[in-house]
């Protein structure tokens, strides 16, 4: 994935960006907004918008992160409070590929805009959606997961309502069979979502670790039915190669996921440590 940053920002509302990341593919830092300042981040989370190519996301006119590939995730930046215009362009040109929306945010708020859906399907379930994030709690011994069903095809597949949980990685070639469900999310509507957080109780202390995965409510997973969708914590942190749940070493209390659409009639599980 190419990510780059405009920087020059000052004529404009945008103020600051913030990157601190802990990988070059899907991770960042949480931001706590001070003062009168806000956050956005953005999700590519349609297989096809583009052919599947890079996508440059415009606030206000301004590229603030260009040549996203499908299913990245950014990190937070800060912008001032207030009204801005979003749109997503096909990588290096001003062509729109969905019409723009809008964004109000107020003092101190998080927001994550998604690119959701299938520029492809018959009708296109291309769309913006947007949520307004609720604050993590200050965790030392759990880890807390903030989930997002931006997924068409998840909604297809058994429901508006998906399940997310974890699991813990079995030894040697064995399939997964210990699933915890901790929260649940429905596909939104109107292109505002709600997200949900929740703090998981059980933790996963030892190698070979855990992972996180995503089913239509209507799915209980089994040994003989294993998700689909899963997501290792160290595609998001390669320092927790063990697959720790939580990992202290680099604060790996809050994570974001999000379940969105994968090619044809799939859908993927994807995420960013807060």
């Amino acid at each position: 994935m190419v990510r780059s940053i405009a920087l020059a920002l000052s004529a404009l509302s945008l103020v600051a960006i913030a990157a601190c990341t802990k990988s070059t593919a899907n991770s960042g830092s949480a931001i706590t907004p001070t003062g009168t300042f806000s956050t956005i981040r953005f999700v590519a989370g349609s297989p096809d918008a583009n052919g599947g190519g890079g996508i440059d996301f415009r606030v206000d006119g301004t590229a603030v992160f260009t040549g996203l590939l499908p299913s990245s995730v950014t990190p937070y930046f800060v912008i001032t409070p207030g009204t801005h215009t979003i749109e997503a362009d096909a990588a290096g040109t001003a062509t729109k590929i969905l019409a723009t929306t809008s964004v109000t945010e107020v003092t101190g708020a998080q927001a994550t805009v998604v690119l959701a859906g299938r520029q492809t399907a018959t009708p296109s379930t291309l769309q913006w959606v947007q949520y307004t994030e609720p604050a993590y709690t200050s965790l030392t011994s759990q880890f807390a997961i903030n989930v997002h069903n931006v997924s068409p095809n998840l909604v297809a597949a058994g429901g508006s309502t998906a399940t997310f949980g974890t699991y813990a990685i079995p030894a040697a070639s064995s399939p997964p069979s210990t699933f915890t469900p901790v929260a649940q999310a429905t596909f939104p509507t109107g292109g505002v979502g709600t997200s949900v957080i929740m703090n998981a109780n059980s933790t996963v202390a030892s190698a070979p670790g855990g992972g996180f995965y995503v089913v239509p409510s209507s799915q209980t997973p089994s040994a003989t039915a294993t998700p689909s969708a899963t997501l290792l914590p160290s595609a998001l942190d390669p320092a927790n190669n063990a697959n720790l749940l939580p990992y202290p070493a680099n604060s790996d209390y809050h994570i974001s996921l999000f379940a969105i659409d994968g090619p044809g009639a799939t859908y993927l599980l994807v995420g960013h440590f807060d």
